[in-house]
């Protein structure tokens, strides 16, 4: 039986005085099997307390060095923001990226869709933010437990957090906490493999699933909890997640915005891809294009893309 998706729409390195080498940095370098998708400056989890610290602090530093700056966080605003910082020149400067996780890319990572790795490869561009000189990624580094807010500011010039939302955001409606009710950064996190998200256990047994939202991650949502485990074979997708949705019992799923066609924040492109689902097939209440007034007039000045949207729909 068809799934049937419902669209209801209403380096640093020291600069004062050269060093000799670090044996441990070297033994690393020499034995460590790096990822392949991560930059070639990682360092293990401790060197930044070990290599860091020992750094002088920013008081006692000559004026000419290049200034030090500290990222913390390793998505895209990180990134933008360390290859704007790395291309000053006067002054110079030298940016330290510090990572909770293992790896960087944040979001990019696991955020995008699984299915859509096209949308993961701007992390090139991040790879080559990583290989400029004056740039260190410290993977594994949580700021609050292995190094303090109060050391980064006396051993940079600036620290720049770009950590991104770390909540969701609630609802406020009866029932939001009850069994079988998810946050979408829980389900998107779960099925990338984000690691803090892999002991989560979704019950898919039920026969209609309901995605609240009318943008491209309630899209998203809605179009892996439609994939068969062919569609999902060559994805990202993690082998539980996988097994998981493949094995569902989902036979409906349902888009439900709180406004109306003229107002839902996807893209064309997303909205297209839902009718290309090898297994299932979407239906739109006609009821919902039917516009009122003030939704006729707001389509009438919209954008093309808005535009576009109400035509895919109708």
């Amino acid at each position: 039986m068809r799934p049937v998706v419902h669209d209801v729409v209403g380096v640093r390195k020291p600069a004062l005085v050269p060093e000799p080498p670090d044996p441990a940095e070297q033994d690393y370098e020499a034995n460590s099997e790096r990822p392949t998708e991560c930059p070639q400056r990682v360092r293990p989890h401790g060197f930044i307390q070990s290599r860091l610290l020992g750094w002088p602090p920013v008081s006692e530093r000559g004026a000419a060095l290049p200034l030090r700056v500290a990222v913390v966080g390793s998505g895209p605003a990180a990134f933008y923001a360390a290859g704007h910082l790395l291309a000053s020149t006067d002054p110079a400067v030298e940016v330290d990226m510090v990572e909770r996780l293992p790896t960087p890319w944040g979001l990019v990572r696991l955020g995008v869709a699984p299915d859509h790795p096209n949308l993961k490869t701007v992390s090139r561009a991040f790879e080559r933010i990583a290989e400029r000189p004056g740039f260190r990624f410290f993977g594994n580094v949580e700021v609050g437990k292995d190094v303090s807010h109060a050391e980064l500011t006396e051993l940079y010039d600036a620290v720049v957090y770009a950590v991104g939302a770390q909540t969701d955001r609630r609802l406020g409606i009866p029932g939001e906490d009850l069994p079988g009710s998810w946050a979408a950064t829980e389900l998107v996190a779960w099925y990338n493999g984000h690691p803090d998200f892999q002991e989560l256990s979704f019950d898919l047994s039920g026969e209609r699933a309901v995605v609240i939202g009318n943008g491209n991650v309630a899209l998203d949502v809605a179009r892996m909890l439609a994939l068969t485990r062919e569609e999902l074979a060559p994805t990202d997708t993690t082998d539980a997640a996988i097994e998981a949705i493949a094995g569902s019992g989902i036979r409906e799923i349902v888009v439900l915005g709180r406004r109306g066609p003229v107002q839902a924040a996807w893209t064309s492109t997303e909205l297209q891809e839902m009718g290309a689902l090898a297994g299932a097939d979407v239906l739109v209440d006609p009821a919902e294009l039917e516009l009122d007034p003030a939704s006729e007039a707001e389509l009438a000045d919209a954008s093309n893309i808005v535009q576009r949207n109400v035509e895919i729909l109708r």
